[in-house]
């Protein structure tokens, strides 16, 4: 065994743990807006909680493999949108509501979902 495989075993349960959080916060989401290979952003939006819709979770590289399986698993939308996930992941945090000026092109993709479609 070499020294990477031994490192990633003493460290499973913090990957097992990152894992589980990824889960939660995508089973939260209306929607992941993706590039479709090195990032994942996921929204929410709950009028009880924020005027806006909130970033849930940004993942990159080896964890949007893993999002999007979870996502398919839990019927949640994904969208491929490369300019806005780029945007999204660059100038907001999980958490962050967004701002006035991105409403235009996510109400579109909200437009889009079932869920919301009244």
């Amino acid at each position: 065994m070499d020294f990477a495989e031994l490192w990633l075993y003493s460290n499973l349960p913090a990957y097992k743990s990152d894992f589980k959080k990824i889960e939660q916060q995508i089973k939260k989401s209306d929607v992941l807006i993706t590039d479709g290979t090195h990032r994942i952003v996921g929204l929410m939006f709950d009028e009880k909680i924020a005027d806006s819709p909130v970033i849930t979770i940004q993942c990159i590289r080896s964890e949007v493999a893993f999002a999007k399986q979870i996502a398919f698993a839990n019927n949640i939308k994904i969208v491929q949108h490369r300019v806005l996930s780029a945007l999204l992941f660059q100038e907001y945090t999980t958490g962050s509501c967004i701002r006035e000026r991105e409403y235009g092109v996510i109400a579109r993709i909200y437009a889009k979902l079932d869920r919301f479609r009244r």
